[in-house]
């Protein structure tokens, strides 16, 4: 059998903000116990370069408590001996933005 990768990046979108404090950022807040995986132990076992990572700034959405922020990653698939790759992130894009309350404003989309 040939050697294959799949490889499923949790990037956590983040949480609401609660009366007293802005949401958590970059956490995944439906799967609990789960981590972003580490860019070093990512590229130790799989042919992927991780290239960026960055919070995404605003899109918590503005407010007194705002929402936390979610991320950015960059990828690149280093595979270029024949061997398989895949890759998926939970969730897909968005259609409708999480709205504020309490005079907070809607969050961003996820893309």
């Amino acid at each position: 059998m040939r050697p294959y990768y799949v490889i499923f990046d949790l990037i956590g979108g983040g949480m609401g903000g609660v009366e007293g404090r802005d949401g958590l950022d970059a956490v995944d807040s439906h799967g609990g116990n789960c981590a972003l995986l580490s860019a070093e132990v990512m590229e130790s076992l799989t042919p992927v370069r991780v290239l960026n990572t960055e919070l995404a700034a605003g899109s918590g959405g503005a407010g007194a408590f705002r929402g936390s922020l979610g991320i950015f990653r960059d990828y690149e698939i280093l595979s270029d001996n024949g061997i398989p790759t895949g890759y998926s992130t939970a969730g897909r894009p968005g259609t409708t933005p999480r709205y504020g309350e309490s005079a907070a404003a809607t969050a961003a989309l996820r893309r």
